[in-house]
């Protein structure tokens, strides 16, 4: 009976697909399948952009996007590609996902991602979640390691991250050489321009969609796809109606960035030298704030200011 109804879905694809394309214009949706031995016509893979998505996303939301896999949950074997972007309140934005039958290259390129190849100047960053999962196999007894490496990633700029590089060296000289063969410069921002506005260095995001979407999962494949599309529709309509309920003059998320800033202000001292032009001194570093350009020469401020162009988190 479960092959029945999945033999079901899979013959439903080719008019799913356009009644996709005929209810959603401009979006991509695309089928592909191979001919069996039998001759039959065999499922290979599915992707789709809702044009509402693919357009909300390059007016509105931060210039990044995360790129993951999960495993399918049903009797059918496959993995769910997801492509997830940053909303301007650097929340979860799905922008594109396919159905495929193994995570790889070929199925990147042809569905979600084409960095190298379509986006040959978007910047390419590693997890650093990930980078660090593997950096604790190697040493599993290390629990201090964490914050160390995370500061490395987290550094905004090359004094920071030299400085943070040689503290790891003097902790401990093989966690040091493992680290630097996963090579922490894909993770770290010292090592990207600020154009992402983003200063987060893992895809928890994308990982977080895998979860949201997690029970259908284990659905029959249209029935899937149909539960992804209504649950990111309930998302994007919640957060709507939360933004226009919102009073404030800042979003919660920004207000909760300012006032952690706030606190680190205390150990700072400020020399005005111009029009909204600042030297601002933290223990023995000076860095430039420039007000109307909202830039410092410590990078943070505009790592994490308006969009301005792309960037790719894998």
């Amino acid at each position: 009976m479960i092959k029945e109804e999945n033999d079901q879905h899979f013959s439903r694809l080719r008019d799913y697909r356009l009644e996709l394309l005929e209810s959603n214009e401009d979006s991509t949706v695309e089928l592909e399948t191979f001919n069996g031995d039998d001759g039959s016509d065999v499922f290979y893979r599915f992707y789709v952009c809702f044009a509402a998505l693919k357009k909300t996303w390059c007016a509105h939301c931060r210039p990044i996007f995360g790129l993951d896999a999960c495993f399918l949950k049903c009797t059918t074997k496959g993995q769910l590609l997801v492509a997830v972007g940053r909303d301007a309140n650097n929340k979860m934005f799905p922008i594109a996902w396919a159905v495929v039958d193994v995570e790889s290259e070929d199925n990147w390129v042809w569905g979600i991602n084409a960095v190298s190849n379509i986006l040959p100047m978007v910047e390419h960053m590693m997890c650093a979640r990930h980078i660090y999962a593997n950096l604790k196999k190697k040493h599993p007894h290390r629990a201090d390691m964490k914050g160390k490496f995370r500061k490395v990633a987290k550094s905004y700029n090359m004094a920071q991250y030299n400085k943070r590089v040689d503290e790891v060296k003097a902790y401990d000289m093989s966690v040091y050489d493992s680290m630097m063969m996963k090579n922490p410069k894909n993770c770290s921002l010292a090592f990207f321009t600020p154009s992402s506005t983003c200063d987060d260095v893992s895809n928890n995001i994308s990982e977080s969609f895998n979860h949201a979407v997690d029970p259908a999962r284990s659905m029959p494949l249209v029935e899937m796809l149909e539960t992804i599309r209504r649950r990111a529709m309930l998302r994007i309509e919640a957060r709507k109606m939360r933004a226009m309920n919102h009073r404030g003059k800042f979003s919660l998320k920004a207000m909760e960035k300012v006032s952690e800033e706030k606190r680190k202000i205390r150990h700072c001292t400020i020399y005005p030298c111009g029009y909204e032009v600042f030297e601002v001194k933290e223990k023995n570093s000076s860095y430039k704030t420039k007000m109307v350009d909202r830039t410092c020469t410590c990078r943070k401020w505009e790592g994490s200011n308006q969009p301005t162009q792309s960037q790719v988190v894998d």
